[in-house]
């Protein structure tokens, strides 16, 4: 056998075993929900659960309310979110050949903390529109940080990855020193600043759901749509140039896809750290580098991922719960430094 028909054989074997990877989470996944619905402070049978869905009338009210109110949308929150995390994670690293850049790195996760920060401190906790203050206040913050990195971007005719890089670091930076003045400022509401910085995905509700969806949804296809492309443009610019590839616009498409995909999801569950990181480095080392495939299943295990972490954040001490970003900056931080190390040999 020739070293070009074994690089192939290794190729197919490898697609082979994805699809049956796929396959097999897609099984999974169901049995993975139904986990985190039935378990809780209050621990409720699969039974339970799969009656609540085809027969409701044959439990409880009380149970039913668990289910159909609390559990189900904290956890279509928490699928939304955590697949987010992980197919922007995916998008940015591949975009710049960085396997340590991860949603957070534009700048806009300052920007949502930022305006939660100000939400909190001026009291302005009322509903709008339906929606938490602090969350409607630290989208509007995420979406500020948008804007202006994008007027960035659109100041220099040829924008290259490290520019992009700095213009991120440089809004983080600025936007992380107000939040930092404002909460010495204020030291009484410190603990509820502090608090929403470390992720959570307590308030998840329907109405919630509702503001997660149509974001995510498009940025993920936007995503998507970028897959094929983003496979020359990871490996050499200018051959992607060559075979025709606006370099130009599936660049600011994955970035404005991105930036969509972590605003809402930062301004619903503050900074959940280290997710978006993680899972698709993981998940490369499975499926290969190939994006189509990186981006599905980093959207897959990133929202399994989160989902079990949220069932453990709020299961570890009853009645109270941890912030889930604590939870996966634990698991993360080891994960990150064996990334490290390993980039570095």
């Amino acid at each position: 056998m020739t070293q070009k028909e074994k690089v192939f054989a290794d190729l197919c074997k490898k697609e082979k075993f994805t699809h049956r990877l796929f396959f097999l989470f897609i099984i999974i996944l169901p049995f993975v929900g139904l986990f985190c619905i039935s378990n809780g402070a209050v621990d409720l049978s699969f039974k339970k659960v799969l009656l609540s869905v085809f027969s409701p009338d044959k439990i409880s009210t009380t149970d039913l309310l668990i289910i159909t109110q609390i559990r189900l949308p904290r956890l279509i929150c928490c699928i939304l979110c955590g697949g987010a995390l992980g197919i922007s994670g995916a998008a940015l690293q591949g975009l710049f050949r960085n396997s340590l850049s991860d949603p957070y790195m534009t700048g806009i996760s300052s920007g949502a903390t930022f305006g939660a920060a100000l939400s909190i401190l001026l009291g302005a906790g009322n509903n709008i529109l339906g929606f938490a203050g602090t969350a409607a206040s630290a989208f509007a913050g995420a979406l500020g940080t948008v804007f202006i990195f994008f007027g960035l971007l659109w100041s220099k005719k040829k924008v290259a990855p490290g520019f992009i890089l700095l213009a991120g670091l440089s809004i983080n930076l600025f936007f992380s020193g107000l939040v930092s003045l404002m909460m010495f400022l204020n030291h009484e509401k410190l603990d509820q600043v502090v608090l929403w910085t470390m992720g959570s995905l307590s308030s998840a509700c329907w109405n919630e759901v509702l503001f997660l969806l149509p974001g995510i949804v498009i940025g993920s296809v936007l995503l998507l749509s970028c897959a094929k492309d983003l496979d020359l443009i990871s490996i050499d610019e200018d051959l992607a140039k060559s075979k025709g590839i606006n370099v130009t616009k599936c660049r600011y498409t994955i970035l404005f896809a991105s930036a969509l995909t972590v605003a809402v999801t930062s301004a619903f569950s503050g900074i959940i750290g280290f997710v978006g990181l993680i899972i698709p480095n993981a998940v490369r080392i499975i499926t290969g580098p190939k994006h189509t495939r990186l981006f599905i299943f980093s959207f897959i295990f990133a929202a399994a991922f989160l989902s079990l972490c949220d069932l453990f954040a709020r299961s570890v001490m009853p009645p109270s719960e941890l912030p889930v970003g604590i939870i996966t900056s634990l698991l993360g931080i080891p994960a990150f430094l064996i990334i490290l190390f390993r980039c570095k040999n």
